[in-house]
């Protein structure tokens, strides 16, 4: 029994089924008489008019501007470390505006670690996660799927945090020291010459594998920010026999190896080989050669654009 003396000294704790998730994919939270909802001391991200999902109003709205917004994140900033153990998206009068699905990252700092606490489908009139306590300062929600049911933007009129200083929370674990890379490094014979003049914007020069065994021989592009593409085009100028047998392109907004996603695969084509795919934004491109096209003829890249570049 509780003291009436001391009446919040001791923490009752209740096991909460968050019932607006489907059967099967229910998550278990451990929520405390200390939680509360809280607005975030700050929100930034993808999505068109980002304020409006902090400003108070769920009459105006943060949006997607397009039904294709796989990848795009908003990140909450919720003022300091917290005992987080939710996120509330509120749809206002957009309530089938909601993702098809969506993960929840949380970190103490915007350089990271990230660690995932939720993933699962977004809900009709407002999206609620919940999931046991992370001492945190930082929450990412990244869109992982489209809504095929509504067929409507990713819009967010209100974001709310869940805190529960109630609660011993998880910390997130230090960045783990990588292991040793043990993948044969590309010999320099391998290497892709004169890198830099396949985005010269001159299609009299190129860069090229120097032989005709480049497999697994890769370039990586900076667009020098992040900007939406929905096409990678190699364009092998004088050299038009010159193209790999197939390859595959690669996009990211971070440098990092492991951030970078597959997003399109084939073959390469005489002159002009081309990448088309579904929007995403990106600043690094990499392209990776995935077999030879013969013993003859070389990868040559005259200069490589995007659906960005005016011509």
């Amino acid at each position: 029994m509780i003291s009436k003396a001391k009446p919040f000294t001791l923490t009752i704790c209740l096991t909460v089924i968050i019932g607006m998730l489907p059967a099967g994919i229910r998550t278990l939270a451990q929520q405390t008489v200390q939680s509360r909802t809280v607005r975030p001391a700050g929100v930034s991200g993808d999505l068109l008019d980002i304020l409006n999902a902090n400003d108070g109003k769920t009459d105006t709205r943060a949006s997607s501007g397009k039904t294709d917004y796989v990848g795009m994140t908003v990140t909450i900033d919720a003022g300091g470390l917290q005992n987080i153990i939710g996120v509330k998206q509120d749809f206002g009068p957009w309530a089938t505006h909601y993702p098809g699905a969506y993960k929840i990252e949380v970190a103490e700092s915007l350089s990271g670690p990230w660690m995932t606490a939720f993933e699962g489908p977004g809900q009709r009139g407002e999206s609620r996660a919940e999931f046991p306590a992370i001492l945190a300062r930082y929450v990412r929600i990244t869109a992982t799927a489209k809504n095929s049911t509504y067929k409507g933007d990713w819009s967010i009129a209100e974001l709310k945090l869940g805190i529960d200083p109630g609660q011993t929370a998880r910390r997130i674990p230090a960045r783990a020291e990588r292991p040793p890379d043990t993948t044969p490094s590309i010999p320099a014979a391998k290497a892709f010459k004169d890198l830099t003049l396949a985005t010269d914007k001159n299609v009299e020069t190129r860069a090229n594998s120097g032989t005709p065994n480049y497999e697994g021989m890769a370039i990586t592009i900076d667009l020098g920010g992040e900007y939406e593409l929905t096409r990678v085009v190699q364009l092998h100028g004088r050299w038009a026999e010159d193209y790999p047998a197939e390859y595959k392109v690669e996009v990211s907004k971070q440098a990092k190896e492991s951030t970078f996603r597959e997003v399109w695969r084939g073959a390469g084509k005489a002159s002009r080989s081309v990448a088309r795919f579904e929007p995403v934004t990106t600043r690094y491109i990499r392209i990776t050669a995935l077999k030879n096209r013969d013993s003859s003829h070389l990868w040559s890249i005259a200069e490589v654009r995007t659906n960005r570049d005016p011509d």
